[in-house]
């Protein structure tokens, strides 16, 4: 990792563990199913 890359803080899994949320997919906003995010890297090559 390049040397500005920083550090997360993991907001998103200190929600799921607070709303018991068994997947992180069920507390981001906006997910992105496998089959589209195959589609967005292959036509950035």
């Amino acid at each position: 990792m390049p040397d500005c890359s920083g550090v997360a803080l993991g907001v998103d899994r200190l929600v799921m563990l607070a709303l018991g949320a068994e997947r992180l997919a069920d507390v981001i906003a906006f997910t992105v199913d496998r089959a589209v995010k195959s589609e967005i890297y292959s036509s950035a090559r």
